[in-house]
């Protein structure tokens, strides 16, 4: 008997009547679309959704015409989930939709961190439903956002911990895929049944060979959102010294709070190009394989696997990264890219200096992309994906 799968995202969604679509700005249902098409299965999304304030661009369409989804009230963070939750009206909704996806669906896909992931995987695991638990972040971490502030920032650091003693205790009945490998470390510590995961979207097709050699003006690229947490202040006044010594240009792509404050930052500096959000698609993919080293400056976020680190390695780039979350592991220094401490100005201009001036740290991380590569595309991750399903008796 064919399973009907349920897929949940803790991304917001909006609908497009226009498009008889859902989108979203954010990436992760990509990997869904994909993993439904080659599996061949019945199933549905399960997302927030919000009806007014459409964005104008976006990164994932979900178009009715060949997906089923099934929605949920349109919180866009923990905060706004707790303030839908705690009105009586629609905690009884979620709640009576809660036991209907229980009767309707087999098998659960349940992207954490969440607060009503936790809920959805515990429910159907009480239900003998089969749960899969796709582990992108780490909540603990969540508190070192710069948008939490004295009492709020003490609630969310006891907030994420609680969240995270209870993910610890589902997966009775279930796997946990989990990104990243300090993710990986905690759950296989705590006896779960735990693989090495990144929901990767990128096709054999489309990998690029690293270069060899690399041309002035020598361009970095740094994608990911706009929030000092992530690093891009910091990258922005190392690369500012940098440009006393090398001919170079950054480009920087994204979105986020810290918008405003970036525009008004570089806006006497002609060798910083600010691109804004730009989608997923051939503009995109365009910037990456123009550029030739990529930075992932975070300084306090919990990262798991960044997936803008696989697109710089399918697209040939160097990678320069702060050791954080997740990336150690799949990341290895000097084997396929180079870390630098969180914040540390000095060690970032060292690494930079390295692979700008350095033939054979060159040559070394090239050959260390080219191996990583067969690893990270969508055909290896939804085989892999395949092979546990089997095993499990899923399909």
């Amino acid at each position: 008997m064919n399973k009907n799968f349920l897929f949940f995202i803790d991304e917001l969604y909006f609908y497009n009547d226009l498009l008889n679509s859902y989108i979203s700005k954010y990436s992760a249902g990509n990997f869904i679309k994909l993993l439904q098409e080659e599996l061949n299965i019945n199933s549905s999304f399960l997302v927030p959704v919000r009806y007014e304030n459409l964005p104008i661009s976006y990164s994932t369409k979900v178009n009715l015409d060949e997906y089923e989804v099934e929605e949920l009230p349109g919180w866009d963070s923990i905060i706004s989930y707790y303030r839908n939750i705690i009105k009586p009206i629609n905690f009884y909704y979620i709640k009576r939709k809660l036991k209907k996806l229980i009767d309707n669906y087999d098998v659960f896909w349940v992207r954490l961190p969440s607060p009503f992931g936790l809920w959805l995987g515990k429910e159907a695991e009480k239900n003998n439903k089969f749960v899969i638990y796709h582990v992108a972040g780490d909540i603990r971490m969540a508190y070192l956002s710069s948008k939490y502030k004295g009492i709020k920032k003490i609630i969310a650091q006891l907030m994420g911990n609680y969240l995270h003693r209870k993910s610890i205790q589902l997966g009775k009945n279930g796997v946990f895929l989990c990104t990243g490998s300090i993710l990986y470390n905690i759950y296989k510590k705590a006896n779960k049944k735990v693989f090495y995961f990144i929901d990767s979207t990128i096709l054999s097709k489309d990998l690029k060979e690293p270069k060899r050699s690399l041309i002035e003006p020598i361009k970095f690229l740094y994608v990911g959102r706009i929030l000092e947490e992530k690093g891009i202040f910091f990258l922005i006044d190392a690369m500012k010294e940098l440009k006393e010594k090398y001919k170079l240009e950054l480009h920087i792509v994204g979105f986020g709070k810290d918008e405003n404050k970036l525009k008004q930052i570089i806006k006497d500096e002609d060798f910083i190009i600010f691109h804004g959000f730009i989608p997923q698609g051939e503009k995109l993919y365009e910037i990456y394989s123009s550029s030739d080293v990529f930075v992932m400056p975070t300084i306090n976020y919990p990262e798991g696997f960044p997936r803008v680190i696989l697109e710089a390695w399918a697209n040939g780039l160097f990678v320069i990264s702060s050791r954080v979350g997740g990336i150690e592991g799949l990341g290895q220094d000097f084997g396929n890219l180079l870390f630098f401490r969180p914040g540390d100005k000095s060690e970032f201009i060292k690494k930079v200096e390295l692979i700008l001036d350095n033939s054979e740290i060159r040559e070394r991380l090239r050959n260390g992309i080219l191996q990583i590569q067969r690893k990270i595309t969508s055909e290896y991750m939804i085989n892999f994906l395949k092979e546990i399903l089997i095993e499990e008796g899923i399909i």
